[in-house]
């Protein structure tokens, strides 16, 4: 049986692609932030091109894994009581994240 992805699947791992430049492309003081990040952002974009190539489960499982690990870091400023522009971007990476795993999960069509 041929494995197809979905509209949704690929609308979801093109969101988790973007996530995973964003991550790239973020810079931070903290040390710990830089490296996970620059991690999450490099294991999410492998997996996805293995995904979309493979059809593997296995990598769209590190796909969702990469992008929650990702979108938890984000959530500190909340609870750091950061500025409004820095917690605006937190929460919508967190939506986006959600939205990004979701999609790319979501169920595929069987040929």
């Amino acid at each position: 049986m041929n494995i197809t992805l979905s509209r949704a699947n690929k609308v979801g791992l093109g969101l988790a692609v973007l996530l995973a430049l964003i991550d790239l492309a973020l810079y931070s003081t903290e040390l710990d932030v830089l490296l996970s990040s620059t991690l999450m952002g490099a294991v999410t974009l492998v997996a996805v091109v293995v995904r979309w190539r493979r059809r593997s489960q296995v990598a769209l499982r590190a796909v969702a894994a990469s992008r929650i690990v990702s979108g938890a870091a984000a959530i500190p400023p909340f609870l750091r009581g950061a500025d409004a522009g820095t917690a605006l971007f937190a929460a919508l990476f967190v939506l986006v994240t959600v939205a990004a795993v979701g999609l790319s999960m979501a169920r595929q069509s069987a040929r």
